[in-house]
């Protein structure tokens, strides 16, 4: 047992390291961790025999603390896992009726049950043409603070949730919209040749998580504030300088990384209203 479990863990770490080297190396990543409760049960098993063998000889319950912590390490882990199950069924079955978020488009509605409203990809500038990233408007009755992120779900086009941090609020009641980097394999879809067919599709969003307060935490009143963005991953940090007073804005600066100068073009021309004379 304790062979198995360790090379389900070594599976596990290795993944860990290489997902980014390899071919949608970051589905590897996402299915293979789930090795890591596999091996920690089979753990639980070998170290639960051993510690049967030395109960043998001791009359105290010292020889089971360890597969105890193992155990309910375990049942701790597989609970949270059950509870997000049961919540996804929920939000799934009690939208299950809903066609797109048109049909509800009061505040009653369904935040989990949202549609895709338009797809723009974002050429990188250069002679080729290609598409760098996308912007993706959904209409959707999640209302994340600055920082705040989302998990999207694409229903019967792929089963792997999809974490984004939204855009600066637009001005739309009840739209979000997303910067998307597609260099993955469901995101290149949003730039294909038949990208349309994401129009109109319904999606699945849940969230939003993380803190709700992000802007005071980091750049409090008075406080001189630096932040360090690459690429599409500019988004939490614009929503957040975005909400922040004026003269507070001022107070921030901002490194930012791109790979090119027309990818950085493409990205750019969508935070025109962040409010920053730098950015």
């Amino acid at each position: 047992e304790a062979v198995v479990a360790g090379i389900l863990f070594l599976i596990t770490f290795v993944c860990a390291f290489i997902y980014k080297f390899i071919p949608h190396g970051y589905r590897v990543f996402r299915w293979s961790h789930w090795l890591v409760y596999i091996a920690t049960l089979v753990l639980f098993f070998h170290t639960l025999q051993h510690e049967l063998v030395q109960s043998q000889f001791y009359d105290s319950a010292a020889p089971y603390v360890t597969s105890g912590v193992l155990f309910v390490v375990w049942i701790a882990s597989i609970i949270e896992r059950v509870i997000e199950l049961v919540e996804t069924i929920v939000q799934a079955v009690s939208t299950k009726s809903k066609k797109h978020f048109d049909e509800h488009p009061d505040a009653s509605g369904s935040a989990f049950c949202s549609k895709v409203e338009s797809i723009t990809p974002l050429t990188d500038g250069d002679d080729k043409g290609e598409a760098v990233a996308c912007e993706i408007v959904l209409r959707s009755h999640v209302k994340p603070k600055p920082g705040q992120w989302v998990s999207v779900t694409f229903p019967g086009k792929d089963c792997v949730a999809h974490a984004f941090s939204p855009l600066p609020n637009p001005k739309e009641e009840n739209t979000m919209k997303l910067l998307v980097s597609c260099d993955g394999y469901m995101t290149k879809k949003f730039v294909a040749a038949d990208f349309e067919r994401f129009i109109n599709s319904r999606v699945y969003v849940q969230g939003p998580y993380g803190t709700s307060d992000l802007p005071k935490q980091i750049a409090g009143p008075g406080d001189y504030t630096v932040m360090i963005a690459g690429g599409t991953g500019i988004t939490p940090i614009a929503s957040v300088i975005a909400s922040l007073p004026a003269d507070q804005k001022e107070k921030v600066s901002l490194l930012w990384a791109f790979r090119s100068s027309g990818e950085f073009v493409s990205v750019h021309q969508l935070l025109a209203g962040v409010g920053h004379r730098n950015l």
